[in-house]
């Protein structure tokens, strides 16, 4: 090879590099575009040294998931500087155009800047009346974010906000700065809001990009080795997307409700502000629920260039005028009816109270949400997803009104397919009941989260199989640990408690049990779930669609589940009920108040008195409402017992009793598997069905002992909080939320205790408010009264068939267990839904009808055990009948 061949490629190299930096040196002298600095010709190479050094810093500073226990979310920080200040913002804006920014800027001595910016749909503008001036000089905010009529107070810490105004607001926003202010320009404004957070917090500077920093600072020139301290690392914050909830009463005018997805951002520490040359923020809020912000910053020295997730700082002013404004303090009945409300982003985001209202009926204890709600949320996320679960927010469960149900998108289809698939129908008949999947739900699905790929798929079949292998250790493991923890919290146990900060240390330390078995009934339950669609697939041979006869075998098969727990204590208490019909003193016990069954049994009848001794020693955990911290159980209350005893005997007749059947002949009474092949599957399919179901009641069953071990946990912390002076009731221990009570434990609160008063109050009254069982957009309750049907004429409700038969028969429609005692023999029991404490009614009655459930759902499961014909989903059914009614039910 000659000297002339080995020049070439070298002289075009160096041409190229010449020529590179020829035309980067031109841009280099004129190296600014009017405040803003240009790129030089060394730009590529500054921004990877420069990401690479801000990939270190940020790892040397970076505080990690200390940095939540350092700067608690509910705190306001010390500002030890004038320089120094803290500011909380909240802003959100809907798919209408209704638009709200609010911010206030802690400072020294006693001062504030505040923001309050309301934009409406119809294009009305409303701000501070001294607008752009937002300095204020009396404010409130030593120890708390209060100034001009405007406070923020944080009710979870990095989840749940308080934001209340009350005063004037000037119409319109001001082009001219001036001090004047005209009368007629001002109205009196109110809202109340609540902002509930749809994401974990992001920590600030921390979770910025290091290629954006990176970006910035290759831009600007070098002119020493301290180039990485123009990084405006003098704040630290939060930032963290959710939801603004609330009402907005602007004079005399009718009350707006407004739902605003946005975000919040908190900062704290020395201020820039006269360093800052210019702003640019764009907030996004879109239809499907993507939220996101672009904000851009330009300091007058050091970065001319930066993209941060940072809000405008502008100035605000104070309220004016003589109008009485009430106290910011007072949370009305909206602020507590909706304080743990699911953050919606989108009103496409859809729920499904499912088979959750069965579970969790009613209303729910706000202690039993944070509590037995959160780690069951917790513990099914991510078995089902296999991600980490959020220990901040609730990851599948929406909330309203204290009221529990399931998010769709973040479960039942979190990995959508193409189309809708016969294993989509199965499993809506499964859990609700009916179809849920629809074209638009799908389509919104595949959306959110993209189609399932074949890996995923492969994955997700993977982890069923093994859950399947491994089910019954599984279920024995569970077993072990509720005998392990059996007796933790017994009352001679409670004793070695002399105050309630050590029981309270001892609970939040034992917590992970009741996290431990939620995962395992959970998975046990995925198991049972997937054992019956892998049954009725099977059985259905390829149809794509479900036919009645398809219902009524699905019905026949599950039929083939016995021993279940939810059966056997109907015949428990049954057994109790013949010892005593056998003494010849039925009668009399039919009478007593159910205060002295009890002892009446030990005096009068001894042989149920023992069997009696036996069931409580045995179900001592379970009651209505069992996974409610602040239900009273049988062993707690066994007056509860002894009244559905009184009902089985005072009829004084054999009641119905429970229906045995071989899988091999209820898989020979099918009709609609054809091939010879399928039936021979079925039966030894039949056998894996049984276990499951077995297994799902037997876990369900541990994970009720372990929650009431928590119950009288919780009950003595009431207790010991009344003798210490911090609750006037203990009761109203489980009216307050983890975080609350810990706050009690340090310091008295009267506030907190008057809250929790409150909500024992209000959740009493709400109740019997029901959701629809699929909706999407804002919750709103039910109104029965629009579904009442006319007097006098016929009228037909279609469900779910859970077990087939025809009857007809007196209708005893039930709208809640409060008036259980309406039953007579023979009855179609007409209800919302049913759980553990309606069982021992099952014998007495001639069928059942609920609007909630599905095919696994209790009502269903001891409706087949008894043989009793039975239809869920059969929405309205409570509204359209009344006590008395004949009914024909054709199942």
């Amino acid at each position: 090879m000659d000297l002339l061949t080995l020049m070439q490629p070298l002289g075009i190299l160096a041409a190229s590099f010449v020529g590179f930096i020829v035309i980067f040196n031109r841009r280099s002298r004129r190296h600014r575009s009017g405040h803003y600095t240009l790129p030089e010709w060394n730009f590529f190479l500054k921004q990877r040294w420069a990401e690479k050094m801000v990939h270190r810093k940020l790892q040397e500073e970076d505080p990690r998931e200390t940095f939540f226990t350092i700067h608690p979310d509910d705190r306001v920080h010390t500002l030890e500087r004038d320089t120094s200040a803290e500011s909380l913002q909240f802003y959100g804006v809907d798919w209408a155009g209704n638009e709200l920014l609010l911010k206030i800027i802690r400072k020294k001595s006693r001062s504030a800047d505040v923001i309050v910016s309301l934009r409406l749909e119809t294009g009305e503008t409303f701000t501070l009346p001294q607008h752009p001036d937002t300095r204020i000089s009396s404010a409130n905010t030593e120890e708390a974010f209060e100034a001009a009529g405007l406070q923020f107070e944080c009710l979870v810490p990095n989840s749940r906000w308080r934001i209340v105004f009350s005063g004037y607001l000037r119409r319109e926003i001001r082009q001219v700065w001036s001090s004047v202010v005209q009368e007629d320009e001002l109205v009196f404004v109110k809202f109340n809001f609540i902002w509930g957070a749809a994401a974990e917090p992001n920590s600030w500077p921390w979770s910025w990009s290091p290629k954006l920093m990176s970006t910035a600072l290759a831009t600007e020139p070098w002119l020493d080795g301290k180039w990485i301290n123009m990084l405006p690392l003098s704040e630290q914050g939060i930032d963290q997307f959710g939801s603004l909830s609330g009402q907005i009463i602007i004079d005399d005018a009718p009350t707006k409700h407004l739902l605003l997805p946005g975000m919040r951002e908190k900062r704290w520490g020395v201020q820039r502000m006269y360093n800052i040359h210019r702003r640019v923020n764009f907030r996004v809020s879109c239809y499907d629920g993507l939220v996101f912000s672009l904000n851009t910053t330009s300091f007058v020295e050091g970065l001319t260039h930066q993209d941060l997730y940072e809000f405008p700082v502008e100035k605000y002013t104070q309220s004016i005028g003589s109008r009485p404004i009430t106290s910011l303090d007072s949370f009305t009945d909206w602020e507590l009816a909706h304080e743990f409300d699911y953050p919606m982003m989108s009103p496409e985001d859809a729920r499904s109270t499912a088979n959750v209202q069965e579970v969790f009926s009613g209303c729910t204890s706000p202690l039993t949400l944070f509590v037995v709600a959160k780690m069951i949320d917790e513990a099914t996320f991510e078995e089902a997803t296999g991600y980490p679960a959020s220990k901040i927010l609730f990851n599948i469960f929406w909330i309203t009104m204290y009221q529990m149900g399931f998010e769709m998108y973040n479960l039942f289809l979190r990995q959508p397919e193409e189309n809708i698939t016969a294993m989509h129908k199965i499993f809506g008949m499964a859990v609700l009941g009916k179809d849920f999947v629809t074209e638009e739900v799908l389509r919104i699905a595949i959306h959110r989260r993209g189609l399932t790929g074949n890996w995923e798929r492969t994955k997700m079949m993977t982890k069923i199989m093994t859950q399947l292998l491994s089910n019954s250790r599984r279920s024995a493991r569970g077993l072990a640990l509720a005998k392990s923890f059996r007796n933790e919290y017994s009352p001679e146990s409670l004793e070695r408690f002399t105050n309630s900060a050590e029981l309270l240390e001892d609970i939040n330390n034992n917590i992970s049990h009741l996290r431990e078995i939620s995962r395992i009934h959970g998975i046990v339950s995925q198991v049972s779930v997937f054992s019956q669609l892998l049954n009725m697939m099977v059985m259905m041979e390829g149809a794509e669609d479900l036919t009645d006869d398809h219902l009524n075998d699905i019905a026949l098969l599950l039929k083939c589940s016995k021993e279940v727990e939810s059966a056997e204590i109907p015949k428990d208490l049954a057994e109790i009920g013949k010892k005593i019909l056998a003494s010849g003193h039925s009668e009399e016990f039919s009478k007593i108040p159910a205060a002295n069954g009890v002892t009446w049994l030990g005096e009068n009848c001894r042989e149920a008195h023992k069997l009696f001794t036996e069931f409580i020693a045995k179900n001592h955990h379970r009651a209505l409402k069992e996974f409610d911290l602040s239900t009273e159980t049988w062993g707690m209350c066994p007056d509860f017992v002894i009244e559905m005893i009184q009902a089985n005997v005072k009829f004084g007749k054999t009641l119905t009793e429970a229906v045995a059947a071989s899988s091999h002949d209820i898989v020979d009474q099918l009709r609609t598997p054809k091939k010879k092949v399928t039936k021979f599957i079925l039966r030894r399919l039949v056998s894996l069905l049984n276990r499951s179901v077995q297994r799902r009641e037997l876990s369900k069953s541990n994970l009720i002992a372990i929650v009431n071990e928590f119950r009288m946990a919780f009950r003595h912390l009431g207790r010991l909080m009344v003798s210490e002076g911090r609750l006037s009731d203990p009761q109203l221990i489980f009216y307050l939320i983890p975080y609350e009570i810990e706050r009690l434990v340090r310091k008295r609160d009267a506030r907190l205790v008057h809250k929790a008063s409150r909500r024992k109050r209000l959740l009493a009254q709400w109740e019997n408010i029901q959701f629809p069982e699929l909706a999407t957009g804002f919750p709103q309750p039910i109104n029965h009264q629009l579904i009442m049907p006319a007097d006098g004429g016929e009228c037909i409700v279609q469900g779910t068939t859970v077990y087939p038969g025809i009857i007809t028969a007196r209708a005893c429609v039930l709208k809640s267990f409060a008036e259980v005692d309406q039953i007579q023999p023979g009855d179609i029991l007409i209800t919302y839904s049913t759980d553990i404490g309606w069982s021992p009614y099952f014998p007495m009655l001639g069928a059942v009808v609920t609007e909630l459930g599905g095919l696994i759902s209790h009502g269903a499961v001891v409706a087949r055990e008894y043989g009793l014909p039975c239809i869920v989903a059969a929405q309205g059914a409570t509204d359209y009948f009344k006590t008395g009614d004949k009914v024909t039910l054709d199942a």
